[in-house]
């Protein structure tokens, strides 16, 4: 049905730049003509009949669907066999929070391994440095007594190669501590990646793994589906004849098509800026004050713009 083809875009379209807004929006090869003006008023829903929005003049009743704010397949950044999975479908989680671990133990024996590197090239700067220190008083001292006369000229040039060379060694093992130390701190961050935490608050709706799955480099599977939902939204469709009439701001009235009494208030939020030449409608989206329980993400809507 060409309904749910409505439903399907309006459900998918992002927040985008209104050209690729609206391009997405329905489905291709699909037309949808603004109705004539009734010639008398009409209470009905608006609807899909027979190719047509209709939305008659009295309604002023739109479909729309429920979304909501942020909605993310949550994967891991690294391949890996899954440890645990700490949550559930309709687990209400908060961000940071852990979702689940994958193993982690050989890059906690990388990590083991570089951080004792990297305390080797700290102690051999250290070395580097006090030998430099040495050279630097072995050079000060041959000046002085050459200036007297009690050395000579090469071996003041003889100590200046010394103390130039043992500053280059310094050098040196300055670059091999900052090198180790970068490695353990990549492989630590590569340890913090193991455990898989919630990007925002929100619920789980989905769960793809459980424990002993084996996580691709190649493909790096989700481990569940989160989605804000206290954060949710309406988006709907609205004829070429009534979207100039919109603005954001304005108030509007979502009715579940479930058979609800309930009403949900909002206000529009913004209106795409090109009505789609081909389906004759535009996208809207109105926020929603009430956050119950009860109002679910992909809840089909009848959205109607109240008189002022």
């Amino acid at each position: 049905m060409r309904a749910s083809w409505l439903l399907s875009s309006i459900a998918f379209v992002a927040v985008a730049p209104a050209t690729a807004w609206i391009a997405r929006a329905l489905p291709s090869g699909g037309t949808f003509a603004a109705p004539a003006a009734a010639a008398t008023p009409s209470t009905s829903i608006a609807g899909i009949d027979g190719g047509r929005v209709e939305a008659t003049p009295s309604a002023h009743r739109y479909l729309g669907v429920v979304l909501p704010r942020e909605a993310t397949n949550v994967a891991p950044s690294l391949a890996g066999k899954v440890v645990s999975v700490a949550v559930r479908i309709g687990d209400h989680v908060r961000a940071n929070d852990v979702l689940a671990t994958l193993d982690a133990r050989l890059v906690a024996a990388d990590l083991a391994a570089a951080r004792a590197t990297a305390r080797t090239q700290a102690a051999n700067r250290q070395m580097a440095r006090a030998a430099h220190e040495v050279a630097i008083e072995h050079e000060r001292r041959v000046t002085l007594m050459e200036a007297e006369g009690l050395s000579t000229r090469e071996d003041l040039i003889n100590r200046t190669k010394e103390q130039r060379i043992a500053g280059m060694q310094v050098v040196a093992a300055e670059a091999s501590v900052a090198q180790s130390e970068a490695q353990a701190e990549r492989l630590q961050r590569e340890s913090d990646l193991m455990t898989v935490r919630a990007p925002f608050d929100g619920t789980v709706v989905a769960r793809y793994v459980d424990p002993g799955t084996s996580i691709s480099a190649t493909t790096l599977t989700p481990i569940v589906r989160l989605i804000s939902s206290d954060r949710l939204f309406v988006r709907f469709a609205v004829t070429e004849r009534d979207a100039p009439e919109l603005h954001p701001g304005a108030n509007i009235e979502a009715f579940p098509q479930a058979g609800s009494k309930r009403v949900l208030h909002g206000r529009i939020e913004r209106i795409a800026p090109e009505v789609d030449t081909s389906t004759h409608v535009a996208l809207a989206e109105a926020s929603i004050e009430e956050h119950d329980d009860d109002i679910i993400s992909g809840l089909v809507v009848d959205v109607t713009i109240p008189p002022r």
